[in-house]
Order: C-alpha cells, then sequence, then structure tokens
C-alpha cells in the first residue's frame, strides 16, 4: 500500500498536536503543584516607621473592614491553552492573604508622619473625634499577581487613600501603586511584600508634594497648623 506524501503531512501533524496536547497538560500539572505550594500569608512589609518629620497636626485613620481581611488572587497561566486557560485554573486559583500585613505596615508610618493619630472605628462622620486636622480611609483597590508557567510575570498593589475633614467631607483622593523590584523569589508571598513595601514607601515620600492634596495645605497653613 502506498502511502501519499499528504498522508505523512496528516500523521506528523497528528504527532505534533498530541504533544503540543501533553506539553500543555504538564504544565497545567506544573502549575497546579505550584498552587498547592502557595504562600497563604504576606510576610510583614517593613519593620521600623520612617524617618520622616512629623505634621504637628491630629489625623483619624481608618481602615474599612474588606482592607483588614483583604486577599490577593494569583493566576496561573502557562500560556498554552490561551482562554479556556484561566477558567481551567480558577477552581485551584489561590488567595493570599494580604489585610494583616498591609495593617501592620500603615499603623507603623502614621506617628512617624503626624504627632497625633487617631484610629477610627467607623468612617468619618459628623459625630467624629474633634481636633482632627482630618482623616484618611485607605482602601485596596488592586492586587494583581500572575504565574505564567512558573515565573512571576507582573505583581502590582494600588492603593486608594481618601482624605476628609473630621466631620465627612471629601477634601482629596488619590492612589498610589507599588511595584517589586524584579528580585526572584520562590513564592508569591515575598513578591506582594516588596509591592507592598514599595506602595508604602511612595505613600510617605509624596504626601507632603500630592497635588490633590494641595488645597488643604493651604488650609492648615492659613489656620496656623502647618508652615
Amino acid at each position: 500500500m502506498k502511502v501519499s506524501i499528504n498522508d505523512r503531512k496528516l500523521a506528523r501533524h497528528s504527532v505534533g498536536e498530541r504533544s503540543g496536547a501533553w506539553l500543555s497538560a504538564a504544565l497545567l500539572l506544573a502549575g497546579l503543584l505550584l498552587v498547592a505550594c502557595e504562600d497563604r500569608d504576606v510576610p510583614p512589609a517593613i519593620d521600623h516607621p520612617p524617618a520622616v518629620t512629623p505634621l504637628p497636626i491630629a489625623m483619624g485613620v481608618y481602615y474599612p473592614p474588606e482592607f483588614r481581611t483583604a486577599r490577593c488572587s494569583v493566576k496561573y497561566l502557562t500560556g498554552f491553552l490561551k482562554p479556556l486557560e484561566e477558567a481551567m485554573m480558577q477552581p485551584w486559583s489561590r488567595t493570599v492573604i494580604i489585610g494583616p500585613a498591609q495593617v501592620a505596615a500603615f499603623d507603623l508610618v502614621w506617628p512617624a508622619m503626624f504627632k497625633s493619630v487617631v484610629p477610627l472605628e467607623s468612617p468619618p462622620s459628623a459625630n467624629a473625634a474633634s481636633g482632627l486636622a482630618g482623616a484618611i480611609t485607605v482602601a485596596l483597590d488592586d492586587c494583581s499577581l500572575a504565574n505564567s508557567s512558573g515565573q512571576i510575570s507582573h505583581v502590582s498593589i494600588t492603593y486608594r487613600f481618601t482624605l476628609t475633614s473630621a466631620s465627612g467631607d471629601i477634601k482629596a483622593t488619590w492612589s498610589v501603586i507599588g511595584f517589586t523590584t524584579g528580585v526572584e523569589h520562590g513564592g508569591s508571598g515575598p513578591y506582594l511584600q516588596e509591592a507592598l513595601r514599595n506602595a508604602v514607601a511612595k505613600f510617605v515620600a509624596g504626601f507632603d508634594t500630592e497635588p490633590a492634596l494641595a488645597a488643604w495645605r493651604a488650609q492648615l497653613s492659613a489656620q496656623g497648623m502647618v508652615r
């Protein structure tokens, strides 16, 4: 029996398809194994307060309940299963707990930034403590981490800050995005730890020059509360 050239090409194509399928399955299994070994908690991001001069004002600080218990989703992608991949991996995807780490990090910086800090149990309102120059609410807008074929391909954390008067009037809203340094780690926890540290550092360093706070700073200056 003669085998045509087209038959040979078809056979080679079929073998190639099977090889590709086995490779995709192997990468999928590797991703599942990585999920099984995933970190559960983000390590503490900072261990000492920043060296800055505190503003001579009293500031209220509020963390929404979801901020304290926040989790970051880790996406595992091999690049071979295309649009179906994320849906297939979803049942096995992990979430990394970042809530306690981010609360601890921001709790360290407030006393270094303001002369007096008042933790608020509820959003700033007309019934808030008097004598405050303002109140800051911190929200986690986005926490993204993608693991592509065993390599961390993207990590970022976005925080949204809302400055209000003691009575709850919004004075300013701005965001800060934290990234990693590019150093490789063995799990997602240290990557998120780096991004959290970077975001906190940007927040502290940029607070005095943040354009969204210009009107508020001018008001404090006019009242003789700051120079």
